[in-house]
């Protein structure tokens, strides 16, 4: 019973690391990117994303020309990704892509509430999310 605890315990922090990295790459991104910058310029919405317990949660907030992000819960998103386990979150966010993502809500490991379409949009970014290869 203690393995699972500390499994699920590794598992928010990495979930959590793994939300802050993606925070760092969209503000770079954001700074080094005239694409990337472009992208932003079209959209203004909020995103929050979750595992469980309030650790793992992290929301971004797109306002046409600048990008907020802050560990906490933001009061009106305009969608919210809730993973019920962190695990399944992190490798959700590293390897998943949109087909992923809704065969997870299928099997109830994720829930969307809200614009669906701010994800597609999410998706579309992701090659600026990525470490860069040497």
């Amino acid at each position: 019973m203690q393995s699972k605890s500390i499994n699920y315990v590794r598992g928010t922090l990495k979930l959590r690391f793994l939300l802050w990295f993606i925070a760092q790459r969209m503000l770079k991104a954001h700074k080094t990117s005239t694409e990337f910058r472009d992208t932003i310029q079209r959209n203004q919405f909020v995103i929050q994303i979750s595992g469980p317990g309030s650790l793992s949660t992290r929301h971004f907030e797109i306002d046409t020309a600048r990008i907020n992000t802050r560990a906490t819960v933001h009061p009106a998103p305009d969608l919210k990704i809730h993973f019920h386990d962190p695990e399944d979150g992190v490798q959700l966010l590293i390897r998943g892509g949109q087909t992923a993502f809704m065969y997870a809500v299928q099997e109830g490991k994720v829930v969307l509430e809200g614009d669906i379409s701010i994800l597609f949009w999410f998706s579309t970014i992701s090659r600026w999310l990525k470490p860069k290869s040497s």
